[in-house]
């Protein structure tokens, strides 16, 4: 059986896109959020692994599926995160140093719901970025999975979790990115969508 690399190792033989250059001025600003909208196998994570790999920066992937209607999303959101932040141990240690010395610090609360230890989570990675002097990205990819067709409303209160507390962050990085633009309307488009005016909107729509 052929084995399938993983985007964020062996870097592609890839053409240089229209929204590359975007891309990577987007992502050198102070604060760097990013809605990446297009279909899908249009490139967007590629456009993102090329990124980390050519600045040397780490990267934790929070690759949303399809959820069950059963599951919490902010379970599966807290999951895929706990998996990355162990990743980090062959990827960024140091990151992974820094930020398990800045959570052992805090004592348990086991009253504490998955929206907001997703949030207090991302707080720490934010903390220990700033500690190292570093840049890491936060990747949502397909965040539009968070949008549970039998409940809607408790997706939208996870992404308002992530959204309120990253929108101050100066350090780590967050890609939003999505194949469905329907679905992503709904966290993109009306008044009540939590990631309204969030950083800037980068959209693509053909490979070059």
């Amino acid at each position: 059986m052929t084995s399938i690399p993983s985007p964020f190792s062996a870097p592609p033989c890839r053409l240089v896109r229209p929204q590359d250059s975007a891309f990577f001025s987007l992502m050198g600003s102070e604060r760097a959020i990013v809605r990446l909208l297009g279909p899908r196998r249009i490139g967007k994570t590629e456009l993102v692994s090329n990124y980390a790999r050519t600045c040397a920066v780490p990267i934790l992937n929070i690759n949303i599926k399809p959820i069950a209607p059963d599951l919490a999303p902010s379970l599966v959101v807290r999951a895929v995160l706990a998996r990355e932040i162990t990743g980090l141990a062959a990827t960024a240690p140091d990151l992974l140093a820094a930020y398990s010395k800045l959570r052992a610090r805090v004592a348990p609360t086991p009253t504490i719901d998955a929206d907001m230890e997703v949030a207090y989570t991302l707080r720490w990675l934010e903390l220990a970025a700033g500690k190292l002097e570093i840049r890491p990205i936060i990747f949502f990819d397909e965040i539009h999975e968070l949008v549970l067709k039998s409940n809607p409303d408790v997706g939208m209160a996870t992404v308002w979790a992530i959204r309120n507390e990253i929108q101050q962050h100066r350090h780590c990085r967050y890609v939003f990115s999505s194949g469905n633009q329907r679905l992503f309307s709904q966290l993109d488009a009306t008044g009540s969508a939590p990631l309204l005016h969030l950083g800037t909107l980068l959209e693509s729509s053909q490979r070059s």
